[in-house]
């Protein structure tokens, strides 16, 4: 088959990703709220006994999950199943997780990769929850869906629960559109007080890195910080809003005071996360756990009429609601949400018809959940009677008298003054040479009918003016004309109402934009979509890949550039945090398996045909490098680049090395870990093995796993040459203690000859007597059928088979023989498994694996 490419620097293609706006997802299948979905729970009883044994751990088992609503029924095997939360562990209603993700890398279920089912054990009325992030929503804050839910565990109810989106990368890629910034989750004590510029005084005072955990770097963590508590009111706005978005967070802290949100960062320095949102630079602020809420407490205070402006611990400081309620255009503006917020989302005559909607579809629910029961006694009257009174002990409040005391205190406390328009969220594409510049962001004002207007320069030149047309809901718009063939736009947005205040934002300086083709040195050199027997990855799996090469005279990090399938996601999979010297090459496993290992991509090759490309850096505007459209391959073919650039078939695979070089050469690695299996040295999926030599400065290679769990771990290395020696030996867990024939020191090393092309490798670990010579793939040894019924099979090679001898996976031998000619017909009685099959002949050993079944 003749496969034929196409090269472009140029996609003339719309891509409206990128934005800094934050999106709210509709609630979906998962999060409908029009009925009360089913979950149902499939585990092995003795599993789920362990779990409710051990209350305290995360360890997950083994479950099939099943999500039924309105006669559609989702079913998914081998899910994670596991306790969550903290006090709730210790409950007789637990909080329950179940990851989709755990036992099989990448899936998701409706875009989701884990689901929180909350027992609400604290609240009687199964509701306070789930009103508070509605509350969130109608605020305009980015915080998670909830719905109510019927959870089932091997087919006994247990109990009316609130589904609770996960906060993860999968939540800040669907409000932000992206997922590589650092996602810190804040709990107690994390009061944002500075502690100075070590990063362990943070990790354990709260705050914990959950994205980018590789890299551990909580150095942009510090720096808000650092500048929050060194700002003073006065200085606060010019300090804190290029890297704070602190519209957002005074949204959020009128639904964290109304609901009486004690268990969050202003009281109890607790329960919120913080994301680094790259596409704006700024830290967003997130709600978490919110059930102590609506007249919960513990602590013998009033949070219904507790005032709004002293909110806060008195006994401590929390800088950054003290701060931003000290400065005086902050807090107008939060009094400005706090007021919109009692009298559009909480008047209590249309609130309440919402929550007895909700508690009227929930009642049957409630009523036959028995374990909400057992923590503190509850019958279903009081159930209902939470809704309208005290119950005594934490809880102080019915949830309408809550409601009522709360906004009738606040329009007693909120001093309201004019405020100047509020410009919040400004977003703009990322546009192609000669593609229209989109801008827009969300204008708020106590005035009706405010203007905006953009002021924008092209290198530096004349600034223009444009008038911002209102869209949908409080969203303004404009279109800058397209900018070719490159250029940098600066921009900044004015707001004014009919009081003839305004608003510049930013108010210092100007958003930027650079549009153009980028001029990196990097290239997609060589791939192959049919990888069936070439080359494995670190898990022994013949994946496809692609290689990339530095084709320029400096080195080039690959850091903050990506790779995609998609030309509308320009950011589909981050490449790694690598450095590439002149001349150096990169390859990239594309198997949609991103969990092994950070050089495994988040897709697929099709082998079928379609297109490749890649982007950019963020700063540099996520500009076009290389975009390459193939059409159907073969297998185990590779294409690259010829002299001409031109992607054209390969005569021999030459990854890691220059196309079409006759001298280059790569090793596959196979060592059998059998025998040390059985003696107890080496524990399958816990323990991996990587390999040192003199070809990687004995520094150890990938990670090696066994994805097939058949004892032999596999991987092929890249970049050697022909005649080239190397040395090396494999090790545990990268440690020279576990290292093959460590008291033999640098005697015990291993050594070969590599020839061109593929050579292959294969040893029983730690044991040289066993232990299988080196084959090339020029000594083929061919077995037919493979795998074979009962121990059938042809065995043929190039010369005479010579010395035949069959090892099971323990290395034990179970049968030999010595043949003088090329093919042989063999009839054994074999039990079903993983045989190996080694052929002795003029000094050379050459193997081959055998699956009996």
């Amino acid at each position: 088959m003749k496969a034929s490419f196409f090269l472009s620097f140029l996609l003339f293609l719309s891509f409206f990703r990128g934005a800094s706006q934050p999106f709210f997802p509709a609630d979906d299948h998962i999060f409908r709220t029009d009925v009360i979905p089913r979950v149902d729970i499939t585990i092995d009883a003795d599993s789920l006994q362990w779990i409710y044994d051990h209350v305290d751990s995360d360890v997950e088992f083994h479950a099939l999950f099943v999500f039924s609503a309105v006669g559609e029924v989702d079913s998914i095997a081998d899910v994670g199943f596991r306790l969550r939360g903290n006090t709730s562990r210790f409950s007789a209603k637990k909080s329950f997780k179940v990851s989709f993700n755990s036992f099989e890398s990448g899936r998701k279920f409706h875009g989701i990769e884990k689901m929180n089912l909350n027992g609400e054990h604290n609240d009687p009325s199964i509701i306070r929850a789930h009103l508070a992030w509605s509350l969130f929503a109608k605020m305009q804050v980015p915080g998670s869906r909830s719905n109510h839910v019927d959870v089932y565990i091997n087919n006994q109810y247990y109990g009316l629960y609130i589904n609770v989106e996960h906060v993860d990368e999968e939540f800040v890629e669907s409000r932000f559109d992206n997922k590589f910034g650092n996602l810190y989750k804040c709990l107690y004590p994390a009061n944002l007080s500075y502690l100075g510029t070590n990063e362990n005084d943070y990790k354990n005072n709260g705050y914990e890195l959950h994205t980018n955990v590789d890299k551990d770097d909580y150095s942009d963590l510090i720096n808000f910080i650092k500048t929050l508590n060194n700002s003073t009111s006065s200085t606060l706005p010019q300090n804190i809003e290029p890297i704070f978005n602190i519209n957002g967070f005074l949204r959020y802290l009128a639904v964290e005071i109304f609901t009486g949100h004690w268990d969050a960062y202003s009281f109890n320095k607790n329960n919120f996360y913080l994301y680094n949102n790259p596409y704006t630079g700024k830290f967003e602020f997130l709600p978490y756990d919110v059930d102590n809420t609506f007249g919960i407490d513990w602590f013998g205070i009033d949070w219904g009429t507790r005032n709004i402006y002293s909110w806060w611990a008195d006994w401590e400081d929390r800088p950054l609601t003290s701060k931003t309620l000290s400065n005086q255009v902050y807090r107008d503006r939060f009094s400005f949400f706090m007021n919109e917020l009692v009298t559009r989302y909480a008047n209590p005559t249309p609130y309440f018809a919402e929550i007895d909607g909700i508690k009227s579809k929930i009642n049957t629910s409630a009523e036959n959940d028995v374990y909400r029961t057992l923590d503190y006694g509850w019958d279903f009257n009081d159930f209902n009677r939470s809704y309208t009174e005290a119950l005594g002990a934490h809880v102080k409040y019915g949830i309408k008298p809550y409601i009522t005391a709360r906004v009738n205190s606040i329009k007693t406390q909120l001093d309201l003054n004019p405020i100047s328009p509020i410009i919040e969220n400004v977003y703009h594409n990322y546009p192609q040479p000669s593609e229209i510049i989109t801008i827009s962001a969300w204008l708020t004002d106590d005035e009706e009918n405010p203007a905006m207007k953009v002021y924008y320069q092209i290198d530096g030149s004349t600034e223009h003016t444009l008038d911002m047309a209102l869209q949908t809901g409080n969203t303004y718009s404009v279109s800058i004309p397209a900018v070719y063939p490159s250029g940098t736009v600066t921009y900044y947005l004015v707001a004014t109402d009919k009081s003839n205040t305004t608003t510049r934002e930013p108010s210092v300086g100007a958003y930027s934009i650079k549009v153009g083709i980028s001029n990196s040195t990097l290239a997609i050199n060589e791939l192959m979509t049919g990888n069936t027997i070439s080359v494995v990855d670190n898990y022994g799996q013949t994946d496809d890949w692609v290689e990339l090469k530095n084709t320029g005279s400096a080195s080039l990090s690959l850091k903050g550039k990506y790779l995609t399938d998609d030309a509308t996601d320009k950011t589909k999979w981050g490449l790694p945090d690598v450095t590439l010297q002149p001349g150096g090459f990169f390859l990239i496993w594309a198997d949609n398996d991103t969990k092994q290992g950070p050089n495994h991509a988040n897709f697929k090759l099709s082998q079928s045909g379609e297109t490749l490309s890649l982007f950019d850096s963020f700063e540099n505007n996520y500009a076009l490098i290389e975009t390459l459209t193939f059409t159907p391959q073969d297998d185990d073919v590779s294409y690259g680049k010829n002299e001409t650039n031109v992607f054209v078939q390969q005569d021999f695979i030459t990854p890691g090395d220059e196309n079409q070089l006759e001298s280059a050469a790569y090793i596959t690695m196979n060592f059998n870990m059998n025998e040390q299996l059985l003696k107890g040295n080496f524990i399958p999926g816990e323990d991996y093995l990587d390999i040192a030599g003199t070809f990687n400065d004995w520094n150890g290679s990938d990670k090696i796993y066994d994805a097939n769990d058949d004892g032999i771990y596999s991987i092929t290395l890249f970049g050697f040459s022909a005649n080239q020696e190397i040395q090396y030996k494999a090790r545990i867990n990268g440690s020279w203690t576990t290292a093959e024939f460590s008291e033999l020191g640098g005697d015990g090393n291993r050594k070969y000859i590599v020839g061109k092309g593929l050579n292959t490798l294969t040893h029983w670990y730690n044991d040289e007597e066993t232990a299988l010579a080196q084959y090339q793939s020029n000594g083929s040894l061919q077995v037919y059928p493979n795998p074979s019924h009962g121990g059938s099979f042809e065995v043929s090679g190039a010369d005479d088979l010579g010395r035949l001898v069959l090892y099971d996976l323990s290395g034990k031998v179970v049968w030999g023989a010595f043949i003088q000619e090329s093919v042989v017909q063999l009839n054994l009685s074999l039990q079903p498994g993983l045989y190996l099959l080694t052929a002795m002949n003029k000094g050379q050993k050459i193997a081959k694996k055998i699956l009996v079944q």
